[in-house]
This record gives structure tokens, sequence and C-alpha cells, in this order.
């Protein structure tokens, strides 16, 4: 028995139809939708180097003001519009009253470095101050970061 032309084409032609319709599944069906300025964040925070240009223990001695000159003036040596990020970790495993007293000791600690690396050269407004929470940082302590 022989097929009519249409027969044998209509199998071909739901089979085109059913395809047309399937969406590829690939890394951006499962991705999270990133939208608003928390997403902004992340990338600035994923832009940050893996290592900090410097780190600034406050262990109740006085700042080391020539180290910081030094780093200053490497990262300008580098690139003469460096921007610094001082970032001061903060454990968040403590009780919120903890966490806070970190926040606001890491503040002022951030701005003793803000304050030096502007006396030691770098322009105050290349200058820019944050914290990020960290399990394994040590209390009072400051990371100056280049980018």
């Amino acid at each position: 028995m022989r097929l009519s032309p249409f027969r044998r084409s209509l199998p071909i032609a739901v089979a085109g139809l059913l395809l047309a319709a399937c969406t590829i599944i690939d890394q951006r069906t499962f991705a999270p939708p990133t939208t608003g300025p928390q997403q902004a964040e992340l990338e600035r925070l994923r832009s940050l180097p893996a290592l900090p240009l410097m780190t600034v223990r406050f262990t109740g001695g006085e700042l080391d003001r020539a180290a910081i000159r030094g780093a200053v003036e490497l990262a300008r040596a580098r690139r003469a519009d460096a921007r610094f990020e001082v970032i001061t970790p903060i454990d968040m495993a403590g009780s919120r009253e903890a966490q806070a007293e970190a926040l606001r000791q890491g503040r002022a600690d951030a701005e003793v470095v803000a304050t030096a690396l502007a006396e030691a050269g770098a322009a105050r407004d290349h200058i820019e101050i944050g914290a990020r929470s960290d399990a394994g940082a040590a209390p009072r302590e400051v990371r100056v970061y280049v980018r």
C-alpha cells in the first residue's frame, strides 16, 4: 500500500511543531533572577582581589605609617588612579549586640586606616570604607584592597 505525500510529511510536520515549542535547558534556566541593588553590591565584592594589599591589626600599638606610605606608593606606582577599599571583616557568629559593637569598632578602625591612607598620598575620593562578614577574621582587623 502506497502512502500519499501528505500522509508521509504529516509526522515530520507534527514533530517540527512539537520541537519548536521546546525550551533548551541550560545554566540560565536554574539561575536565580539577578536584579536590584544587592546584585550590584555582590558584583562589587566579587571584583575585590583575593588578597589584600595590607592587613592592619589593632593590637594596642601605633599604626606603622611608613608601611602604609610604602603600600600606597606601591599601589600608585602600579596604577596611578588606584582606588582603595578599606574593608572591616565582621564575625557574624555572636549576638546582635556583639555584632553591632564589632561593626561600630570596625567602622572607627576603618576611619583611622582611611585617614592614614589619605595622609600617605591616596586621594580621599579614591578611598571607600565598607564591612563584610568573615567568620575567620581576627578581632579589630582592617584589610585594604586595591582596585
